[in-house]
């Protein structure tokens, strides 16, 4: 027979994920801290071992990483109304995370180090870029390898006028890239239009680089 009143009883929490953070619908009263119970409970997802307060907060997965009641960080149109308003205000190294939807706009990337990621991919994520050149622009102030690095994935791209001229001077009728890299994945082109470049020997009539990397 045990003297309940004479055990000194805690209350632990299951960590069914084994990542060091329990469950709080999920507690238990026991003596001593024993295997697959933990004192903290502010696990939000005791499933998944990468999401816990400790993790880091993962853009464009839709998932609260790290349990502080948000989703994502640099969301447009959530966070940012525009993509280029997203782009003029994070830091170098920064991955904008674009929601589902149609964006209509042309975008200044140069000399820029980013990640654009179409959070639900091309299917529901779609860039109209306009007729308008240059219509993506990833350019440095040299043609030196590295002056800009811009990863781009998860988009349809529409609306484009692909058509080059020696007199417009048009390369490139969807990228412009002069001196840095640019990196496409997962893309759908769709609905762009253009006629055949003449006989000036213009080049890139999707994308066009110089001193670059695509």
């Amino acid at each position: 027979t045990v003297d309940n009143d004479a055990v000194d009883m805690a209350t632990f929490y299951e960590d069914a994920d084994g990542d060091g953070y329990g469950d709080a619908e999920a507690p238990v009263e026991a003596c001593t801290l024993e295997e697959g119970l933990v004192e903290d409970a502010t696990d939000c997802d005791d499933t998944e071992i990468a999401v816990n307060p400790a993790a880091e907060e993962l853009t464009c997965d839709a998932v609260d990483n790290d349990c502080d009641g948000t989703i994502d960080v640099h969301l447009v149109p959530t966070t940012y109304a525009t993509l280029q308003a997203a782009v003029d205000d994070l830091a170098d190294g920064s991955e904008i995370c674009v929601e589902p939807g149609t964006y209509t706009e042309q975008l200044d990337l140069s000399g820029r180090t980013l990640v654009i990621t179409g959070q639900q991919g091309a299917a529901s994520t779609f860039l109209d870029v306009g007729t308008t050149a240059p219509r993506l622009s990833v350019t440095g102030e040299s043609e030196t390898f590295g002056a800009g690095d811009i990863a781009l994935s998860g988009f349809t791209i529409t609306g484009a006028d692909l058509t080059g001229d020696a007199e417009s001077g048009t390369h490139g009728g969807f990228a412009h890239v002069v001196g840095g890299t640019l990196s496409l994945s997962d893309l759908v082109f769709t609905a762009n239009s253009g006629a055949e470049f003449d006989e000036a020997g213009l080049v890139g009539m999707l994308v066009y680089g110089r001193g670059a990397s695509v």
